[in-house]
């Protein structure tokens, strides 16, 4: 198994919102490689309607999105049916910004983690598989 296949992924579904092509195509792949169920956006109502389509096991999040913030998608998200409550799918920022205030600024709006680009393949599977396995109980932290 190469360092960028995690089978913790397959079927899961993960939704990925940047507005740079290559960006979300490279994620992409690397999550289907990994046998994840990708759906890609590249606006904010793209993303909101992907969302709906099929809510997703986790959201991948640019914060720099041209027609809406990372923060207030994710705000919109969770608002919308399903998107909240007790069973909030989790989401992690992808940013260029990596400061100790640029990290506690996405955990304060709702993100449970914080990616900084150009991100590293590895550990942004790293991170997915982190939060899924976070989903199914404390056990598997």
């Amino acid at each position: 198994m190469s360092e960028l296949e995690r089978p913790e992924l397959a079927g899961k579904s993960v939704l990925v919102v940047d507005d740079d092509a290559d960006s979300r195509e490279m994620i992409a792949a690397v999550l289907e490689r990994s046998g994840a169920v990708v759906s890609m956006a590249e606006s904010a109502p793209e993303a909101l309607a992907a969302f709906q389509r099929k809510r997703p096991n986790v959201v991948l999040l640019d914060l720099g999105l041209p027609d809406e913030d990372g923060f207030s998608l994710l705000r919109r998200l969770r608002e919308s049916p399903g998107g909240g409550g007790a069973d909030v799918v989790p989401a992690i920022a992808l940013t260029g910004y990596g400061s100790p205030e640029d990290r506690d600024q996405t955990r304060r709006a709702g993100f449970q983690a914080h990616l900084v680009k150009p991100i590293g393949l590895s550990d942004m599977l790293d991170c997915v598989v982190k939060l899924l396995r976070s989903r199914s109980g404390p056990s598997h932290l």
